[in-house]
């Protein structure tokens, strides 16, 4: 996999575009300010469409440009990264607190999408939701614990170490079956 440099997005953690994206709509949720939905729409639609770039392979799932197999995070390789913006925990590949973020950011996307009367955008973020959504718990529930590993690494591995706020935010969103 090439380097984080090489990606183009040295800024860009994997939950960036997702944590925006929520934050805008919780705006217009909470104001109802259609006004400024329609005026900004184009930007934030280019969020979403930087966000689902992360899916390379179409599985449904963003990846992360590290592989996130067990030592690379000697900072060789990706010296300034980490999937999460506020965190420094060595997340790789397929991270399952950013993919629980991007689930909730494709919703939030498809009704703005309706609110602004984009259909078409609509139509296309709702899907990608449940496309993801429908690989998510599969991907990292680790039955082994009964709990979901914080990412799977490249090499297949799954990396748990019972993070209560991937679990938490999985079942907020409910991607995490009764």
């Amino acid at each position: 996999m090439a380097s984080y440099e090489d990606q183009g997005n040295n800024a860009d953690s994997l939950d960036t575009y997702p944590s925006l994206l929520i934050a805008a709509g919780d705006y217009v949720r909470g104001s109802g300010d259609v006004v400024w939905l329609k005026k900004n729409y184009g930007g934030l639609k280019g969020w979403g469409t930087k966000m689902l770039a992360r899916d390379p392979t179409g599985s449904g799932l963003l990846l992360d440009v590290s592989n996130g197999n067990a030592g690379i995070w000697d900072h060789r390789e990706f010296p300034n990264h980490t999937c999460n913006w506020w965190d420094n925990i060595g997340f790789g590949h397929q991270d399952a607190y950013s993919n629980a973020l991007a689930y909730h950011a494709l919703l939030i996307m498809a009704e703005m999408a309706r609110c602004a009367d984009m259909l078409e955008d609509a139509q296309l973020y709702a899907p990608r939701a449940e496309k993801l959504r429908s690989v998510y718990f599969d991907t990292f529930y680790d039955p082994a614990t009964g709990v979901l590993a914080g990412w799977r690494s490249a090499d297949g591995k799954l990396h748990d170490y019972y993070f209560t706020f991937v679990n938490g935010v999985a079942i907020t969103y409910g991607l995490v079956p009764k």
